[in-house]
């Protein structure tokens, strides 16, 4: 049986990382939720959540397709986003190796926000 039909992305979508005019960095949606998820319960999970930028945009790609039900868990809850479920809590300032590289105005580089945070450890 082939695999469910997946919605496009957004038209405006390059799947880049960019640092906005008030220094904050900003995401772009790579590829939106595959149609299935339309009148069904969703768990979107994810690594670590701060802000929560990744978690409102993928909740949004995922609400527009009209879910029964939408919730998020993530493993390291970090600063003032409540996602529905987490396992940890922590102040700390979580550095995770798979997500060290981003792509930046085209190009791959190191997380600002990790190079900052090596930087101020003395790493």
């Amino acid at each position: 049986m082939p695999p469910p039909p997946r919605t496009p992305p957004p038209r405006n979508s390059r799947g880049t990382v960019r640092k906005a005019p008030h220094g904050v960095l900003e995401v772009d949606l790579i590829a939106g939720p595959p149609r299935i998820v339309v009148g069904r319960r969703v768990l979107i999970v994810d690594e670590t959540c701060d802000t929560g930028a990744t978690m409102k945009l993928g909740l949004n790609a995922v609400r527009e397709l009209k879910p029964a039900a939408v919730k998020t868990a993530v493993s390291f809850r970090t600063g003032e986003y409540q996602p529905d479920f987490y396992a940890l809590q922590t102040d700390n300032f979580i550095i995770l190796p798979w997500d060290r590289e981003v792509i930046i105005d085209g190009e791959i580089v190191m997380r600002p926000d990790y190079a900052a945070k090596l930087k101020e450890l003395g790493g």
